[in-house]
């Protein structure tokens, strides 16, 4: 494997295990106060689209093809969650999504990774990342196209009890006023 390929295969494994232990130590400070949904015992991991989620693009994950037909993506999507599962002690996934994914024909069959899931009884977090359509370096640019991705997957999933919604992967764009507070 050259130098630069297993540098970034390191990084990416190395992203996942943080990814992993900061959703741990989220649910135990969340823990602490009393919340509608059950937090405890997050044990998750990231499935992504190959190369990286920040795609002015569909979001298709490592393993399925833009062709995929619902059922495919079910099926595929099944057998990855049964070796996380089984390999990793995972119970939650999180599945990136952007514009060019929700409201689609690829929306469509994409679902299917989120309703294997939750038929597995797996918690799904849901985190919007930037596409140059809705939000662009962290900040929202295009309200409309923002609200109008949301709704759609809140039309969707919005009462299920095992999906949870990271609003946007790595806001930023804050800055810092007098007073000491970010936002």
């Amino acid at each position: 494997m050259p130098h630069t390929h297993r540098r970034r295969y390191l990084a990416r494994a190395l992203a996942c295990v943080l990814t992993a232990l900061s959703a741990l130590a989220v649910v135990e400070h969340q823990s602490a106060s009393p919340a509608a949904a059950d937090t405890a015992r997050f044990r998750g991991v990231n499935w992504a689209r190959l190369g990286d989620n920040f795609h002015g693009g569909p979001l298709v994950l490592h393993g399925l093809s833009g062709s995929d037909s619902y059922q495919t993506v079910v099926a595929k999507a099944n057998a990855i969650y049964t070796g996380f599962e089984n390999n990793l002690g995972a119970n939650t996934v999180r599945l990136p999504i952007n514009t060019y994914t929700v409201g689609t024909s690829w929306w469509s069959a994409y679902t299917g990774a989120i309703d294997a899931a939750t038929a597995k009884g797996f918690k799904v977090v849901l985190s919007y990342w930037d596409d140059g359509v809705a939000a662009r370096g962290g900040r929202i640019v295009n309200p409309s196209a923002f609200d109008t991705m949301w709704n759609t997957v809140l039309a969707r999933y919005g009462t299920n009890s095992l999906v949870y919604f990271e609003p946007m992967n790595e806001p930023g764009g804050g800055t810092a006023p007098a007073s000491g507070r970010t936002w």
